[in-house]
């Protein structure tokens, strides 16, 4: 039963771990340095910048896409910092992490090149309370970005473990792999209603009678999803693949320009997508889960 459950899933893809490391460039004040009479030190947490934080925005912000990026393409797994990777997109995945990786490492030899300077202009800051101490000698330690595959095997007696350990591990194993199963569907469903939530709302006039911004990314990333959705679909979620089609007919050779240019138009998509939404909603509420989900969703749609 076991290498069953392996082979349906893991023939399917490979989890990943993606690893970012930057600096945060602030340190925690020494309580000796705040007014703490008569107050509990452990109630009061103070920290002090150690450089200017917009040089860190740039190599924050490469971070942050990476880590977006992979959300987007990949599938969440009951483990924390692993995901897991349908087949189709590992390929695709490692071309644009390395893309990735190569501008957070010029970034990085920018900041570490401008790194003494920077120092010297916090030092002016920062006054008596620049501390030279407070600085890493070796600031290219502080930076990191790495990522690693793995190949899961399935628990089997060729090992030194006990027959009741293999048993246990083997239970847990399943157990598991259930659970991904069901974060998988529930995020793929979450990503679906959120971003069908989106498009209905901006497409919706404003109570003053005027047009919301409508960019080009929104449809863009939207048909994005719709795309990647086939391969990300390893649970073969019939009832959203359902709607995805329905999205895809609704939106088919349509262009932002298309919305933008026609009032009636927009209303006819409009009109498609909220149909879309209301089947959406009937099963969303079906697990726990997705009632709060559908709660939000709704106090964000009556204004609350």
């Amino acid at each position: 039963m076991t290498e069953e459950i392996y082979k349906s899933i893991f023939e399917a893809g490979c989890l990943i771990n993606l690893s970012i490391s930057v600096w945060g460039g602030r340190i925690k004040l020494p309580s000796n340095l705040l007014d703490l009479k008569d107050v509990d030190p452990n109630f009061i947490k103070a920290s002090k910048s150690l450089i200017d934080r917009d040089y860190l925005k740039p190599i924050e912000e490469i971070r942050n896409e990476a880590r977006s990026y992979i959300y987007t393409k990949s599938l969440p797994f009951p483990i924390q910092g692993i995901n897991f990777v349908p087949k189709g997109i590992i390929q695709e995945m490692d071309e644009k992490l390395k893309q990735y990786q190569n501008i957070f490492d010029d970034r990085i030899r920018d900041f570490i090149h401008h790194f003494e300077e920077i120092r010297d202009q916090a030092r002016n800051y920062l006054s008596k309370f620049f501390n030279e101490d407070d600085y890493p000698q070796n600031i290219h330690q502080k930076f990191g970005f790495f990522w690693r595959y793995f190949i899961m095997d399935s628990p089997n007696g060729k090992s030194l473990i006990t027959p009741e350990m293999i048993s246990r591990e083997q239970e847990k194993f399943i157990q598991t792999i259930d659970s991904f199963k069901s974060m998988a569907i529930d995020s793929l469903r979450t990503r679906f209603a959120e971003s069908v939530d989106h498009l209905v709302e901006r497409l919706t006039e404003n109570k003053d009678g005027k047009k919301k911004i409508f960019r080009d990314s929104m449809i863009d990333n939207f048909t994005e999803f719709l795309g990647d959705f086939g391969k990300l679909n390893i649970n073969n979620d019939q009832e959203l693949g359902r709607l995805i089609n329905q999205c895809h007919k609704i939106l088919n050779g349509i262009s932002p320009s298309d919305l933008r240019g026609s009032e009636g138009f927009r209303d006819a998509i409009k009109t498609s997508m909220e149909q879309v939404q209301t089947q959406m909603d009937s099963w969303l509420i079906d697990r726990p889960a997705r009632a709060i989900t559908k709660l939000s969703r709704r106090d964000k749609k009556n204004g609350n």
